[in-house]
């Protein structure tokens, strides 16, 4: 935490975090109870069945690109997707999501690279909530090869969706996508680099490791009965944690023991 952000955060009685990640950012801050209050997920009432009828392996990416879009770091998912599949497999698609005017380049860049591989198919537009849902339901998998996350909703929205996930093993996202609910993968941390993100000095984050998110998307397509049992663990665990009953009972929990009601 900044140290210019210091004095404003200790005018509050305690910080609640959406993740353990989160929480631990502000040991260094004097003077200020932290508590873990999970980031509540909207979940249907039981797991959703996989895509039916599928001819392809569709996997699924978005970002913004008014946000920084080095942290979402999209150009790995595509390259894993191209370096997993080569192109005479016409059974595998990507689709990317995107939005926003800042994109740096990154938007002729993907352009280009859907220009050249017919089975990468860009989404070029804001949509709404049900927009959004409709592109993850008509998806098979997500990838998020993310350098840090505060929570993570594709991965999370993904296991909602009945959906199998790919992400970075770092950051808020290695407490819900494990061996059992996804497809985590392997990094090194680096420094992050003046103009990537706020606040960079003596930062750093994850470089996700590209042989390891090859893997993970030759394991979805080598076995996609595996992949849909790991979603459906990923669900169960957001049920337990995510829901809104769950994270509604924590803070009644964290109210009750206050006297606040």
């Amino acid at each position: 935490i900044p140290m210019e952000s210091q004095a404003a955060i200790r005018g509050f009685d305690e910080v609640w975090a959406p993740s353990q990640f989160v929480a631990s950012a502000f040991e260094d801050v004097p003077g200020i109870p932290v508590q873990y209050v999970p980031q509540p997920v909207l979940l249907p009432a039981r797991a959703p069945e996989p895509r039916s009828n599928r001819t392809t392996l569709r996997f699924f990416t978005f970002l913004d690109f008014d946000s920084y879009v080095e942290r979402k770091n999209p150009k790995a998912a595509v390259e894993a997707f191209r370096a997993a599949f080569a192109l005479d497999r016409r059974d595998v698609e990507l689709v990317v999501k995107t939005r926003g005017l800042l994109d740096s380049g990154l938007r002729q860049w993907l352009g280009d690279i859907a220009a050249r591989d017919r089975r990468i198919y860009i989404v070029d537009r804001t949509l709404d909530r049900a927009g959004m849902d409709a592109l993850m339901a008509q998806s098979d998998a997500f990838i998020s090869l993310h350098r840090s996350e505060g929570f993570g909703f594709g991965p999370a929205e993904a296991l909602a969706a009945g959906k199998a996930a790919v992400s970075t093993d770092y950051s808020s996202t290695s407490e819900f996508i494990n061996q059992q609910t996804g497809y985590p993968v392997g990094f090194r941390l680096e420094h992050v680099r003046l103009g990537e993100y706020v606040h960079t000095e003596g930062q750093v984050w994850a470089n996700p490791d590209l042989d390891s998110a090859v893997e993970a998307l030759r394991a979805i397509y080598d076995d996609p009965t595996e992949a849909d049992a790991r979603a459906r663990c990923g669900f169960a665990l957001l049920q337990k944690r995510h829901s809104l009953a769950s994270v509604g009972a924590r803070i009644t929990q964290l109210l009750d023991q206050r006297n606040l009601i």
